[in-house]
C-alpha cells in the first residue's frame, strides 16, 4: 500500500477508536476484523493491546485473527 488517502486514514482512526472504546463487543470485533484486513501492519501493536479486552469473546476473536494471519504467510 503506497499510502492512505485522507478518507482511508479517517476510517482507520475511527476503527481504532471503536476497537478501544466502543461499549458493544460486536462493534469491537468488527473493528478488529477491519483493521486486520485493511491496515494490519499499521495497526498490529494496537491489535495486540486489544488482547487485554474485558470481554473474552473479543479476545478469542482477535486471537483467531492473529492465528489466521500467521497461517497465511
Amino acid at each position: 500500500m503506497i499510502g492512505l488517502t485522507t478518507e482511508e486514514s479517517i476510517i482507520k482512526e475511527e476503527m481504532i477508536q471503536k476497537l478501544l472504546n466502543d461499549p458493544d463487543k460486536f462493534e469491537r470485533m468488527f473493528a478488529a476484523q477491519y483493521l486486520f484486513k485493511y491496515s494490519y501492519q499499521e495497526s498490529k501493536s494496537i491489535l495486540k493491546d486489544a488482547l487485554k479486552d474485558k470481554d473474552p469473546e473479543v479476545v478469542v476473536c482477535i486471537t483467531r485473527l492473529f492465528e489466521c494471519k500467521e497461517e497465511s504467510f
